[in-house]
């Protein structure tokens, strides 16, 4: 599983596949908390969502994700800027991670034009922010 460092309030750059398999885990810098970066595919597209894993049900701190998913560049010969779409998400805290599934979270929905490759080495760029709240 791809393990990535993140600090909160910092724009961290990934490509990760479609189907978000192996899911990816998310270490916080400052405190050590781990987030499970948990997606599926949602027809021929793909969502991804973030869990905080914790212990026990804390309500604090909470932590907002803010995650971007980006198209691949236009051809040189065209002008523009590549498709993104962006979701702003409270992250859900769990005990059992694994038992999460996607369809309970809110996530965000990428539409098959911003994925990149066929079949199962599709892939798809991120930028993930994760926000801390302690009050």
């Amino acid at each position: 599983m791809p393990v990535h460092r993140v600090q909160y309030g910092k724009v961290l750059v990934l490509q990760v596949p479609a189907t978000l398999e192996p899911r990816g885990l998310l270490l916080g810098d400052e405190d050590g908390r781990t987030f499970l970066i948990v997606g599926g595919t949602l027809g021929a597209g793909a969502v991804v969502s973030t869990v905080c894993v914790r212990a026990e049900a804390v309500v604090w701190p909470r932590y907002t994700l803010k995650v971007w998913a980006s198209g691949p560049a236009p051809a040189p010969n065209r002008k523009g800027k590549a498709d993104t779409v962006m979701a702003e998400i409270e992250v859900t805290s769990s005990t059992a991670p694994g038992a999460v599934a996607v369809e309970e979270l809110a996530y965000l929905a990428v539409p098959p034009k911003l994925l990149v490759g066929a079949g199962a080495s599709r892939r798809m760029s991120l930028k993930i922010r994760i926000d801390k709240f302690t009050s």
